[in-house]
Protein backbone atom coordinates (compact mmCIF):
# COMPACT_ATOMS: atom_id res chain seq x y z
CA UNK A 1 0.00 0.00 0.00
CA UNK A 2 1.02 3.45 -0.77
CA UNK A 3 0.76 5.88 2.12
CA UNK A 4 0.42 9.54 1.34
CA UNK A 5 2.42 11.98 3.25
CA UNK A 6 0.65 15.03 4.68
CA UNK A 7 2.94 17.70 3.43
CA UNK A 8 2.61 21.38 4.15
CA UNK A 9 1.57 22.01 0.54
CA UNK A 10 -1.31 19.54 0.74
CA UNK A 11 -2.50 20.91 4.07
CA UNK A 12 -2.42 24.48 2.73
CA UNK A 13 -4.20 23.34 -0.45
CA UNK A 14 -6.94 21.65 1.57
CA UNK A 15 -7.29 24.74 3.78
CA UNK A 16 -7.57 27.03 0.74
CA UNK A 17 -10.10 24.70 -0.92
CA UNK A 18 -12.15 24.57 2.29
CA UNK A 19 -12.07 28.37 2.58
CA UNK A 20 -13.15 28.85 -1.03
CA UNK A 21 -15.93 26.29 -0.63
CA UNK A 22 -17.07 27.99 2.58
CA UNK A 23 -17.12 31.38 0.83
CA UNK A 24 -19.13 29.98 -2.08
CA UNK A 25 -21.67 28.29 0.17
CA UNK A 26 -21.99 31.42 2.32
CA UNK A 27 -22.50 33.59 -0.77
CA UNK A 28 -25.18 31.28 -2.14
CA UNK A 29 -26.97 31.22 1.21
CA UNK A 30 -26.81 35.01 1.53
CA UNK A 31 -28.15 35.53 -1.99
CA UNK A 32 -31.04 33.12 -1.39
CA UNK A 33 -31.89 34.78 1.93
CA UNK A 34 -31.77 38.22 0.33
CA UNK A 35 -34.07 37.05 -2.47
CA UNK A 36 -36.44 35.46 0.05
CA UNK A 37 -36.46 38.68 2.11
CA UNK A 38 -37.28 40.75 -0.97
CA UNK A 39 -40.13 38.40 -1.90
CA UNK A 40 -41.49 38.51 1.64
CA UNK A 41 -41.28 42.32 1.69
CA UNK A 42 -43.15 42.46 -1.61
CA UNK A 43 -45.81 40.06 -0.29
CA UNK A 44 -46.11 42.10 2.90
CA UNK A 45 -46.64 45.30 0.92
CA UNK A 46 -49.22 43.55 -1.23
CA UNK A 47 -51.07 42.21 1.81
CA UNK A 48 -50.98 45.63 3.50
CA UNK A 49 -52.50 47.20 0.40
CA UNK A 50 -55.20 44.53 0.18
CA UNK A 51 -55.99 44.87 3.88
CA UNK A 52 -56.24 48.65 3.58
CA UNK A 53 -58.50 48.27 0.55
CA UNK A 54 -60.70 45.77 2.40
CA UNK A 55 -60.89 48.09 5.41
CA UNK A 56 -61.96 50.93 3.16
CA UNK A 57 -64.63 48.71 1.60
CA UNK A 58 -65.94 47.66 5.01
CA UNK A 59 -66.09 51.28 6.17
CA UNK A 60 -67.95 52.26 3.00
CA UNK A 61 -70.46 49.45 3.59
CA UNK A 62 -70.94 50.54 7.21
CA UNK A 63 -71.60 54.12 6.10
CA UNK A 64 -74.05 52.89 3.47
CA UNK A 65 -76.05 50.83 6.00
CA UNK A 66 -76.20 53.46 8.74
CA UNK A 67 -79.56 55.16 9.12
CA UNK A 68 -79.78 58.56 10.80
CA UNK A 69 -82.50 59.04 13.38
CA UNK A 70 -83.74 62.03 11.40
CA UNK A 71 -84.49 59.67 8.51
CA UNK A 72 -86.65 57.37 10.66
CA UNK A 73 -90.32 58.25 10.83
CA UNK A 74 -92.30 55.97 13.14
CA UNK A 75 -95.98 56.17 12.29
CA UNK A 76 -97.56 53.09 13.86
CA UNK A 77 -96.49 50.54 16.40
CA UNK A 78 -95.98 47.05 15.12
CA UNK A 79 -96.24 45.30 18.48
CA UNK A 80 -99.93 45.98 19.18
CA UNK A 81 -101.81 42.87 20.15
CA UNK A 82 -98.75 40.97 21.33
CA UNK A 83 -98.43 42.30 24.86
CA UNK A 84 -97.79 38.86 26.41
CA UNK A 85 -95.25 37.72 23.85
CA UNK A 86 -92.19 39.16 25.57
CA UNK A 87 -92.30 37.46 28.95
CA UNK A 88 -95.19 39.39 30.47
CA UNK A 89 -97.38 37.11 32.49
CA UNK A 90 -101.10 38.03 32.67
Amino acid sequence: MCRRQWTVGRIVGLAVAAAVLTCLVTTVICLRLRRRRRLLAFDLDLHKGLLEETTNDVMALKRAWEIDWADVALTTRIDTGTEGAFGEVT
